[in-house]
Protein backbone atom coordinates (compact mmCIF):
# COMPACT_ATOMS: atom_id res chain seq x y z
CA UNK A 1 0.00 0.00 0.00
CA UNK A 2 1.39 3.37 -0.96
CA UNK A 3 1.05 6.18 1.56
CA UNK A 4 0.12 9.63 0.29
CA UNK A 5 2.50 12.50 0.89
CA UNK A 6 1.47 14.46 3.99
CA UNK A 7 0.74 18.16 3.68
CA UNK A 8 3.89 20.26 3.84
CA UNK A 9 4.28 21.73 7.30
CA UNK A 10 6.58 24.36 8.76
CA UNK A 11 7.20 22.54 12.05
CA UNK A 12 7.87 19.05 13.27
CA UNK A 13 4.48 17.37 13.76
CA UNK A 14 5.91 15.02 16.39
CA UNK A 15 6.47 18.07 18.61
CA UNK A 16 2.68 18.39 19.00
CA UNK A 17 2.57 14.81 20.33
CA UNK A 18 4.66 15.88 23.37
CA UNK A 19 7.47 13.48 22.56
CA UNK A 20 10.45 13.42 24.88
CA UNK A 21 13.31 13.54 22.36
CA UNK A 22 15.62 11.75 24.81
CA UNK A 23 13.17 8.86 25.30
CA UNK A 24 13.37 5.61 23.33
CA UNK A 25 11.37 5.32 20.13
CA UNK A 26 7.70 4.54 20.70
CA UNK A 27 6.89 3.79 17.04
CA UNK A 28 9.04 2.20 14.35
CA UNK A 29 8.85 0.34 11.06
CA UNK A 30 10.85 -0.93 8.11
CA UNK A 31 12.03 1.75 5.71
CA UNK A 32 10.75 1.35 2.16
CA UNK A 33 12.84 3.64 -0.03
CA UNK A 34 10.68 6.23 -1.77
CA UNK A 35 7.60 5.74 0.46
CA UNK A 36 6.48 7.89 3.37
CA UNK A 37 6.63 6.24 6.77
CA UNK A 38 2.87 6.47 7.35
CA UNK A 39 -0.04 8.89 7.62
CA UNK A 40 1.37 11.99 9.34
CA UNK A 41 4.28 9.90 10.62
CA UNK A 42 7.76 11.37 10.83
CA UNK A 43 10.89 9.61 12.01
CA UNK A 44 13.27 11.20 14.48
CA UNK A 45 15.97 8.70 13.61
CA UNK A 46 16.94 5.93 11.20
CA UNK A 47 18.62 2.70 12.27
CA UNK A 48 21.00 1.49 9.54
CA UNK A 49 21.56 -2.27 9.37
CA UNK A 50 23.95 -2.37 6.40
CA UNK A 51 25.82 0.89 5.83
CA UNK A 52 25.91 3.07 2.74
CA UNK A 53 24.55 6.39 1.51
CA UNK A 54 21.11 7.67 2.55
CA UNK A 55 19.09 10.58 1.13
CA UNK A 56 16.36 11.85 3.47
CA UNK A 57 13.44 14.19 2.86
CA UNK A 58 12.63 16.46 5.78
CA UNK A 59 9.11 17.34 6.90
CA UNK A 60 9.36 20.63 4.98
CA UNK A 61 10.30 18.91 1.70
CA UNK A 62 14.07 19.52 1.66
CA UNK A 63 16.42 16.64 0.93
CA UNK A 64 19.92 15.91 2.18
CA UNK A 65 22.32 13.06 1.44
CA UNK A 66 24.37 11.38 4.17
CA UNK A 67 27.39 9.64 2.67
CA UNK A 68 29.06 6.61 4.24
CA UNK A 69 26.66 5.94 7.11
CA UNK A 70 28.10 3.04 9.10
CA UNK A 71 26.40 -0.33 9.64
CA UNK A 72 24.64 -0.61 13.00
CA UNK A 73 24.40 3.14 13.52
CA UNK A 74 21.43 5.37 14.26
CA UNK A 75 21.18 8.52 12.18
CA UNK A 76 19.54 10.99 14.64
CA UNK A 77 17.68 13.27 12.23
CA UNK A 78 13.99 14.00 11.68
CA UNK A 79 12.65 12.97 8.28
CA UNK A 80 9.47 12.19 6.35
CA UNK A 81 10.96 9.47 4.15
CA UNK A 82 14.11 7.98 2.66
CA UNK A 83 14.18 9.00 -1.00
CA UNK A 84 17.28 7.03 -2.07
CA UNK A 85 19.77 4.72 -0.41
CA UNK A 86 22.61 2.30 -0.97
CA UNK A 87 22.28 1.42 2.73
CA UNK A 88 19.87 -1.43 3.51
CA UNK A 89 18.01 -3.04 6.41
CA UNK A 90 16.87 0.34 7.71
CA UNK A 91 14.24 0.99 10.39
CA UNK A 92 12.58 4.37 11.03
CA UNK A 93 12.22 5.38 14.69
CA UNK A 94 9.74 7.86 16.10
Amino acid sequence: MSVQQPATVKFDPNRAKHIDWDAPAARYGAVVVGEYYGDNEYARGIYVGIGGDITLESFDGNTVQFVGVLSGSILPVASARVTAATATNMVWLS
